[in-house]
């Protein structure tokens, strides 16, 4: 399957491997459900990259790489110092790569320093940086120039095209790079730095996005012309489809080899393998960004109308999600449990699948003789609870996880007169959610029954003193209600 050409645990760069084929995993089943967001300081042209602890990285146009927990959270930012469009790409050694507006290549450790740049001293915009298998780094500048770089920043070699490089070049196994050009032309560059072809494969008009390799080695490459051009590893051309004018998007290819693309009109389409347009998806503006083809037949692109779409394989809508701005030269990145990340001009990372639950609402506590019993109102579709103790104000530490079906527990064996705190989350098949209110109680025994002075219990003559007492004062007044004879009242 084409999927296997990403690393299987982690989204390392632009559409998910060097080959830039756009293979995928299985997407969440729960459809276009957000899970959380990110906000940067700018515009995102840019797609993200996932490690494979499941750090994400994304650029954006305020000149920061930023790096996020799996839950959204920055864990730190690199500041540039000047703006980003291309994507992020990860190293072996774990080591983040990209380039930004000025030219200059950055190598950032996981711990947000940097470790080493190269300046190439020529504008780069939306060539994203690949990295083959032996940890070489490609990029394209506005200039013409490819470069190679090794893992340590140290230049292997430049080539010079004929026109600017507006995609990020794309590698095969046997460490060919190809790319296209503003002069039309599409290079295949060896290890070395020299041409592989004879002469460049020539389009009728410029190519700016990246050429996509298939399982195969048959390459795809769209370009301005309006056609989709299907050229074997040698240059030699097999067929070009007429598909209508393309700018950023890059061809991907599932498994049974059909090519989807998407186009300034508008439109996905898909070419099927004998070569024809079998079907066109149409939104409500240009789809300059790369399709993503999951292997559970699903495909994942966005449009310059602000959407992320969902289409199966057969041109049906799934799913489509409505982010705050366009979507341009940004794509998906899909990490190993199919969870799905999409930027946009609304500067804002979305991370899209089933939700973490809400956290239990109405955690009470009851104080007891050496206990406290909890309870909270049930949480939807969980696997479980988390309960959470702190004593006397110290650190929460986990105190009992509970079936999912448990909403209520008792803390015994604590000390009476001492404050307990608690606090309850919900885990589902994603995780752990945000956490309830929290309670405090005191445990507390309970006052022994009442006794008299002297130790003994209050005698019983009292008690028939005063009911004697209570019987006479009722026949008195019973005696004093009685009619006489002559039809009066009895005296009073």
């Amino acid at each position: 399957m084409i999927a296997v050409l990403g690393n299987a645990s982690a989204w390392t760069q632009f559409k998910g491997s060097p080959e830039h084929s756009g293979g995928a995993p299985a997407i969440d089943p729960n459809p276009g459900t957000i899970r959380w967001r990110f906000i940067t300081g700018a515009e995102v042209h840019s797609s993200p990259a996932i490690s494979g602890n499941g750090t994400v990285y994304i650029t954006s146009l305020d000149g920061n790489l930023y790096a996020l927990d799996g839950r959204g959270n920055r864990i730190w930012s690199y500041d540039s110092g000047s703006r980003i469009w291309t994507s992020p790409a990860i190293g072996s050694s774990g080591a983040i790569h990209f380039v930004d507006e000025e030219g200059t290549l950055h190598a950032i450790g996981v711990d947000g320093g940097s470790l080493w740049k190269f300046r190439s001293r020529e504008e780069v915009y939306h060539s994203s940086a690949s990295i083959d298998k032996n940890g070489n780094i490609y990029f394209g500048t506005a200039g013409g120039t490819l470069y190679c770089i090794r893992s340590d920043g140290v230049p292997k070699w430049a080539y010079k095209a004929g026109g600017h490089i507006d995609a990020s070049p794309s590698v095969s196994s046997d460490l060919t790079v190809y790319f296209g050009s503003g002069d039309g032309k599409v290079h295949a560059v060896g290890p070395f730095g020299r041409p592989k072809w004879d002469q460049p494969y020539s389009t009728g008009g410029s190519v700016s996005s990246s050429v996509c390799i298939a399982q195969n080695g048959a390459l795809y490459i769209s370009s301005s012309d309006g056609y989709v051009h299907n050229v074997l590893p040698n240059g030699t051309m097999v067929r070009k489809v007429r598909v209508g004018d393309v700018h950023l998007s890059s061809p991907s290819t599932d498994s049974d080899g059909n090519i989807y693309v998407g186009t300034m009109a508008g439109d996905l389409v898909r070419i099927d393998v004998g070569g024809y347009v079998s079907w066109r998806f149409t939104t409500n503006g240009a789809v300059e960004s790369s399709p993503i083809v999951t292997s559970d037949d699903r495909v994942l692109f966005g449009s310059v109308d602000g959407n992320l779409y969902c289409v199966d394989t057969e041109g049906s809508l799934q799913w489509s999600f409505e982010v705050g701005d366009w979507i341009e030269s940004s794509s998906c990145a899909v990490d190993a449990d199919g969870t799905i990340y999409m930027a946009g001009g609304d500067g804002i990372l979305y991370c899209i699948g089933t939700p973490y639950p809400q956290a239990p609402m109405f955690l009470t506590a009851a104080p007891l003789d050496g206990a406290i019993n909890l309870s909270w109102s049930p949480s939807e579709d969980v696997l479980s609870y988390r309960l959470y103790r702190s004593v006397n104000d110290a650190p929460f530490a986990l105190l009992q996880e509970l079936n999912g079906s448990m909403f209520f527990y008792m803390d015994s064996g604590l000390k009476n007169g001492q404050a307990y705190s608690y606090r309850t989350s919900a885990v589902n098949s994603v995780g752990e959610g945000p956490f309830s209110n929290t309670v405090t109680e005191i445990p507390y025994a309970k006052d022994p029954a009442p006794e008299d002075k002297g130790g003994e219990k209050p005698s019983s003559i009292g008690f028939i003193l005063v009911g004697s007492l209570v019987f006479v004062a009722f026949l008195l007044l019973l005696w004093n209600l009685i009619p006489n004879r002559d039809g009066k009242e009895g005296r009073r």
